[in-house]
């Protein structure tokens, strides 16, 4: 049954939430513990750990207001307040984010944003070892998102998830994200095209523009 479904997507969204900012949200407070017992000062780092993972846990929840709440349905989220969020959130150690905005002045519509945050963050999934995601944004909306790296590839069970073939079985944290995905995309009457070879997974797909 359809409602069966989304309830068991918002729980494992859910269990995903909180697996992304159990970290930052645990090294506040590690950082907070060396202070007490140490009594490091203010430029100490304890300090400096505290300010960049509270930093860190504040881009993702942006990030995640935007592309699972409700804010990012409207049609008030400029594209450059998600695009600045793409990086702290999909970027690690072993994977750099490349963002080129070529719009020209083209505003997206209502939705646009959210879904462009959603396909990126699939991207970086695709990307096991690291390597680099790139993200193309067009004049007229139309994105590619790219994941090339050493391993790059996207699993049978994502792939389904994206095309909303996936049952509600099956799903899981991160493939509750695909289907998510694919939802965001059909209410908006946007399909993408997934194009995987060695080492790569391209995803591209034309944004809805503002009215």
């Amino acid at each position: 049954m359809e409602p069966t479904i989304e309830l068991r997507v918002a729980e494992l969204l859910a269990s995903r939430l909180c697996h992304d900012l159990i970290s930052p949200v645990g090294a506040v407070n590690s950082g907070i513990e060396l202070m007490t017992e140490f009594g490091d000062g203010l430029d100490s780092e304890s300090m400096q750990l505290v300010a960049s993972s509270a930093k860190l846990a504040s881009e993702k929840l942006q990030f995640f207001r935007i592309a699972y709440g409700n804010a990012g349905s409207g049609g008030n989220v400029a594209l450059g307040d998600g695009l600045r969020l793409i990086e702290p959130v999909c970027a690690n150690q072993r994977t750099r984010v490349a963002i080129e905005d070529r719009t020209a002045g083209s505003m997206p519509g209502p939705g646009a944003v959210k879904l462009l945050l959603n396909i990126a963050l699939v991207a970086g999934e695709c990307l096991p070892r690291g390597g680099e995601l790139g993200i193309v944004i067009g004049p007229d909306m139309a994105i590619t998102v790219s994941a090339n790296g050493e391993g790059a590839r996207i699993e049978d069970s994502l792939r389904a998830a994206l095309d909303g073939s996936i049952s509600d079985a099956d799903l899981e944290p991160k493939t509750a994200h695909g289907y998510f995905t694919h939802m965001a995309g059909k209410r908006l009457g946007v399909a993408f095209d997934i194009d995987a070879g060695p080492d790569r997974v391209t995803f591209a797909a034309g944004l809805p523009l503002a009215d």
